[in-house]
């Protein structure tokens, strides 16, 4: 939970205070959220929306159809969240879903109806998720800044395979670790390093035309 009046006089008069970890935080959350506290779902989503969808957007390149896949995405964390053991992190577990809903959009997605996929999800216990969706602060997609060069990268990889594209997407712009992303993924660590070095030597080849273009405009 947030400092307590007395945290804040600890930490003034210079006594540390233990600060709870995302680890930590995300595991009250989950256990509230099992004991039917709707509110502490919605915390979790908040928590983790921006990023989740940020890695979606790299996945499909584009924005509108990352934000229906990230709904996707909490509507099956939310349907699953009973048989999360705790046996990995939370946030291991939510990226999981994560690139599993992507790949599989990208593998059925030229064999899709042009349809959201939240009609097809009309249970009366996720009738409250829709609220944390429709909520009227800017979505992670109104927010999501669409630069030229960020328009140029992920139309670079958006030519890369789904696999090369999701261990770019999870270590370069998320920041995860090649332990971590194994875990997610469920594979060897050489199988991400492997993928690592083919997707950033592709990268490099596909980006170099652009570069020497942009410093042609600055010469």
């Amino acid at each position: 939970g947030r400092p307590s009046r007395l945290d804040h006089s600890r930490q003034a008069c210079g006594v540390p205070v233990q600060i709870p970890n995302r680890e930590d935080a995300d595991k009250e959350l989950v256990d509230r959220s099992l004991a039917g506290d709707r509110t502490a779902f919605r915390e979790l989503v908040l928590s983790h929306e921006r990023a989740v969808f940020g890695t979606i957007a790299t996945m499909v390149n584009d924005p509108l159809e990352a934000d229906d896949i990230a709904q996707e995405v909490f509507i099956k964390v939310h349907r699953s969240l009973k048989n999360f053991r705790g046996q990995s992190r939370f946030s291991v577990w939510l990226y999981r879903i994560t690139i599993n809903q992507c790949l599989d959009r990208i593998k059925h997605r030229k064999r899709r109806p042009e349809s959201s996929s939240l009609d097809l999800h009309s249970s009366q216990e996720d009738d409250h998720l829709y609220n944390i969706f429709e909520d009227p602060s800017p979505s992670a997609a109104d927010v999501y800044e669409d630069t030229q060069l960020q328009t140029v990268v992920r139309g670079v990889l958006a030519e890369l395979s789904p696999e090369h594209r999701t261990v770019v997407a999870l270590k370069d712009l998320e920041g995860r670790s090649q332990e971590e992303i194994a875990e997610i993924l469920e594979c060897p660590i050489g199988t991400v390093k492997s993928r690592l070095t083919r997707a950033r030597e592709a990268l490099k080849d596909r980006l170099r035309p652009f570069y020497e273009a942009w410093r042609r405009e600055e010469a």
